[in-house]
């Protein structure tokens, strides 16, 4: 502080904070390497920068197993959550008030930042204990706070016992978050004075950027590290013959890229073993994962080099997944194999060499029982997140022979429910335990749907159905799900449907079967065109259609191929932003709808989709469509899916616009040379609705004649005018307007 200026704060002086902080910390990990908290066997620090205040670090220190607190006795030792006498320790009374209090906060101050929903998001306050008690998440319930670290230090020292792995992944998370990032808007400015104007630009505010505290930015210059540990770790590659990463410049030369990678941890560990020097007893009596204990790998020159001298250090062989059959059963081998000296030999089991790992593995007594499942979900519980882990234990039950899959989701539901247990701690009891247990069972029925099977494919896991009222609270949690079941008007639907005796036998035919389809969806029986010149009454015909799915419960998604058709809708929407159709479309296009998106849920709720004025969009929209549906639905051999999929419109009407087609062109980008158009019902409207409601026999005989002129010319058989070249007609005087302006201007 005498360092400060006056008028100046720490604030002010962020490089002599950085130079403070870095003599603490080194400080502090000096006492505790020197066992102030016992004998160390393993430490790992990370240094956290925050925007609104000073450093911290975040420290795990691993002591050795004979100096581990393992009673309540040795830890109160260590550590305490009690005030400290203010008569007998003013000094570290005074750091334990100023420094290590949270809140104030609770019900008495309930806008404070830690508050949600009344209560402190960080657990506060604390149970009282008369004695330290077990585990809570990872952490006992302490009596009191390790006291002499305050007193020397005279800051902010929080001291946990981890008694569980879920407190220690924290904190290994930390090392890869990654700095905080800010968004920025880079700005031109034109003009002066008061003309100046910005540029616009769509792009430049989306830019992320680093955001870097005055205390990070000096702590970077004065070279600080941010993280350190004592032992040094070296992932250890997997992969199979001949298949190892490679990575290249585009203006390398091939032959020496492929020179340079011939040569992997894992292909020189088998070297290792197979060769006659000396260090080759070492190896073979040695797992793949223990060699960089003895051996250093030596970047440059692509081998392993037996250490001359002890370095803490551990190997460490990348995760593999499940589903990658082949690598996953090669670790699995590797775990337990000593001294392999080929890929083949890795393969060999009492002289037979088997074509795959996976049966090499079986051979070898490692797959009799769900001990791999077990012990892979253990060995991934202690570093990955519970997302991560529903995810791995989907891919096992999916694609591995798993004996128990009640048992292994029992075993290891602490650890797939942590996040959704963290989410939902403020309820209590029943309510809790159901809460967590149904989001942890949809979550993971999510990502089987993404692998085609799903929760109740599996007797031995709990059901969804037992949590119906959960069920459909979680549909409605689906914003847009909720929007189509809640967002029409009962009343206008119900006149709507009040209204069926109004269609004609053409319309009630049509109705009937796709209601019918609707209700008893079977293969072959799904899409359908509706066919019908202008005036046929199509547009009525989708709004009863509508109305009676949507009266009734279902979810029927009303599109169009342009906005104007799509008002004509209830509730319609255009085609390409229903279904995030790409704006550049080829004949292998997909619509942007992800799996785990609210979107693929209401589509795969929906009962019917209605596609109106589909002649005027390109076939390649409606193929992107069904591909979409297809994998969404996970069925690939019916059109959409097998998604009960309705189109309507006239094809002598507008077709797709082909820019600087031909005719020919124009043809092939109707949905008539589609695949599906051969797959497709068509269904025909020909009573001109209009004619027939006309007010007066003048006004029925004027809309009769226009209807049959657009009829002849929509089919090709209205007379050509030669004078006027190939391909062109002449239109009646009497329906020209002689102000196109004017008229436009009062709708005539």
């Amino acid at each position: 502080m005498e360092n400060i200026p006056d008028g100046q704060t720490a604030q002010d002086r962020p490089d002599i904070v950085a130079r403070v902080w870095q003599l603490n910390l080194g400080a502090e990990l000096k006492d505790l390497d020197e066992g102030v908290l016992g004998r160390v066997h393993a430490r790992i620090y990370v240094v956290e920068f925050q925007k609104r205040g000073l450093p911290h670090a975040h420290i795990l220190v691993i002591l050795v197993e004979e100096d581990k607190p393992r009673t309540r006795q040795i830890i109160d030792k260590m550590v305490s959550a009690e005030l400290p006498d203010k008569e007998k320790n003013p000094q570290l009374y005074e750091t334990v008030t100023t420094c290590m209090i949270h809140g104030p906060c609770g019900a008495a101050y309930p806008n404070a930042v830690c508050m949600n929903d009344g209560k402190c998001t960080k657990g506060f306050p604390k149970p009282l204990s008369e004695v330290t008690k077990g585990n809570v998440v990872g952490y006992p319930v302490y009596r009191r706070r390790r006291r002499a670290a305050g007193v020397k230090y005279n800051c902010h020292i929080n001291v946990e016992v981890c008694t569980a792995i879920t407190a220690v992944k924290y904190l290994y998370k930390y090392v890869y978050k990654g700095s905080e990032k800010a968004v920025i808007a880079v700005e031109a400015v034109h003009g002066e004075g008061n003309q100046t104007q910005i540029e616009p630009n769509e792009i430049l505010p989306f830019l992320n950027a680093r955001y870097i505290s005055p205390v990070e930015a000096w702590m970077r210059l004065l070279d600080h590290s941010v993280q350190g540990k004592t032992h040094a770790i070296t992932q250890l590659s997997i992969h199979l013959e001949n298949e190892q990463m490679v990575t290249f410049r585009s203006s390398d030369d091939p032959a020496v890229v492929v020179t340079r990678c011939k040569h992997t941890m894992l292909t020189r560990f088998f070297e290792l073993c197979a060769s006659e020097v000396p260090d080759n007893e070492v190896a073979q009596s040695t797992l793949y994962q223990d060699i960089p204990k003895l051996f250093r790998w030596d970047t440059k020159d692509k081998r392993w080099v037996h250490r001359k001298r002890y370095q803490a250090a551990l190997g460490r062989m990348i995760h593999v997944s499940p589903r990658d059959m082949q690598r996953f059963y090669m670790r699995v081998l590797l775990c337990h194999r000593k001294g392999p000296t080929s890929f083949e030999n890795l393969r060999t089991v009492d002289g037979i060499t088997y074509d795959l790992y996976r049966e090499a593995a079986l051979h070898a007594g490692y797959l009799e029982d769900d001990s791999k499942w077990v012990a892979c979900m253990t060995d991934a519980s202690q570093f990955r997140m519970p997302y991560q882990l529903r995810q791995l234990f989907a891919t096992i039950i999916v694609y591995s022979q798993v004996v128990e899959i009640g048992a292994l989701w029992e075993r290891f539901y602490d650890d797939l429910s942590l996040d959704f247990g963290y989410k939902y701690r403020s309820l209590e009891g029943n309510a809790k335990e159901e809460m967590v247990k149904f989001h942890t069972l949809k979550n993971l029925n999510d990502l089987l749907l993404t692998n085609g099977s799903a929760v109740a494919h599996f007797e031995d896991l709990p059901q969804l159905s037992e949590y119906p009222h959960l069920v459909l609270d979680s549909l409605l949690q689906n914003n847009i799900i909720r929007r189509e079941m809640e967002g029409h008007n009962h009343d206008i639907l119900q006149e709507t449907v009040d209204q069926e005796h109004l269609l004609n036998d053409e319309q009630r035919s049509v109705y009937s079967a796709i209601i019918n389809a609707v209700d008893n969806p079977t293969p072959g029986n799904t899409l359908f065109f509706i066919d019908g010149p202008g005036g046929t009454g199509k547009s009525t015909l989708l709004k009863h259609i509508l109305a009676k799915l949507r009266l009734s419960g279902k979810i029927a998604l009303a599109v169009a191929s342009s906005g104007i058709a799509s008002l004509l809708l209830m509730g319609g929407r255009t085609a390409h932003s229903a279904f995030k159709i790409p704006l550049k479309l080829n004949d292998t296009s997909t619509c942007s709808i992800y799996k785990q998106s609210h979107l693929k849920g209401l589509i795969q709720k929906a009962s019917l989709v209605i596609w109106d004025e589909a002649p005027m969009t390109h076939r390649h929209a409606f193929e992107a469509v069904d591909r979409s549906l297809r994998n969404l639905m996970d069925n690939d051999d019916e059109p959409f899916g097998g998604k009960v999929f309705v189109l309507s419109g006239d094809f002598r009407q507008i077709l797709p616009v082909v820019v600087r087609g031909t005719p020919a062109q124009t043809i092939d980008a109707c949905p008539k040379s589609s695949t599906l158009w051969p797959k497709s019902q068509q269904l025909h409207l020909r009573e001109n609705m209009r004619v027939k409601s006309a007010q007066n026999e003048s006004t029925a005989t004027e809309l009769a004649e226009f209807s049959e002129f657009l009829l002849q010319v929509g089919e090709g058989k209205h007379k050509i005018n030669p004078a006027l070249g190939p391909g062109y007609i002449k239109i009646p005087k009497n329906m020209l307007i002689e102000n196109p302006v004017g008229g436009a201007a009062r709708g005539s």
